[in-house]
C-alpha cells in the first residue's frame, strides 16, 4: 500500500495551531466515514485529549456523488446561523471543505486569519493559492511512491523488503 499523507502526520496541523495560542479547534468532516477518514477523526481526538484542548467534532458526510465543498458551505452557514462559533480554530478533513468554511465564515463577518483560523490536512495544490492561505500538509508528488510498488508488482510481487506500507518519511507543512 501507499499513502502520501499518513493521519498521524494531522498532529503537525494541530500543532501548528497550538503554536498560535489555538486551544479550541473544532474538526469538522464532510466526507463518509471510511477506512481514509476514520483514522483522521481519531488522530485529532488523540491530539485533542494529549494537548488537553478543547473542540466540537462536526460531522456531516456527504451522500454519496454529492458535491463537498456545497455540502461544507451549507452546514458552516446553517451553523452559524444557530450559534457564535466557539472554536479559535477549525480543521477540516479536505483542503475542498476548508475553502468552503472559509467562504461561510467570511460572510457571516468573521475575519479568517484574525478571528479564527482555518486549516485542512492535505493540500490538493488549492491551500496556497486561496486569500487567505489554508495551513496544511504539502502533499508530496506521488511518482516515486507508486514507481516503487509497480516495479515491484512487474517483478512478479515476491520477497518485498521493508514495511507494507510505503510512506513519505515527511511532508512539509504549509503555513497558511
Amino acid at each position: 500500500s501507499v499513502t502520501l499523507c499518513p493521519p498521524q502526520w494531522m498532529h503537525h496541523v494541530l500543532d501548528c495551531l497550538e503554536s498560535l495560542g489555538h486551544r479550541h479547534i473544532d474538526l469538522l468532516n464532510f466526507q463518509p466515514v471510511d477506512a481514509n477518514v476514520a483514522p483522521l477523526i481519531e488522530q485529532w481526538n488523540l491530539w485533542r485529549v494529549m494537548h488537553g484542548s478543547k473542540g466540537e467534532f462536526i460531522n456531516e458526510p456527504v451522500d454519496p456523488y454529492q458535491w463537498v465543498p456545497r455540502k461544507a458551505y451549507e452546514v458552516m452557514n446553517r451553523i452559524l446561523d444557530e450559534r457564535e462559533l466557539e472554536a479559535t480554530a477549525v480543521m477540516t478533513t479536505t483542503s475542498e471543505a476548508a475553502i468552503s468554511v472559509i467562504s461561510a465564515l467570511s460572510d457571516h463577518g468573521y475575519q479568517v486569519g484574525k478571528d479564527v483560523s482555518v486549516a485542512t490536512m492535505n493540500d490538493t495544490g488549492m491551500c496556497q493559492l486561496q486569500r487567505p492561505s489554508i495551513t496544511s500538509l504539502e502533499m508530496p508528488d506521488a511518482k516515486p511512491y507508486l514507481t516503487v510498488a509497480l516495479e515491484w508488482i512487474a517483478r512478479g510481487g515476491k520477497d518485498w523488503v521493508g514495511p507494507l506500507l510505503v510512506k513519505p518519511p515527511t511532508v512539509p507543512l504549509f503555513k497558511g
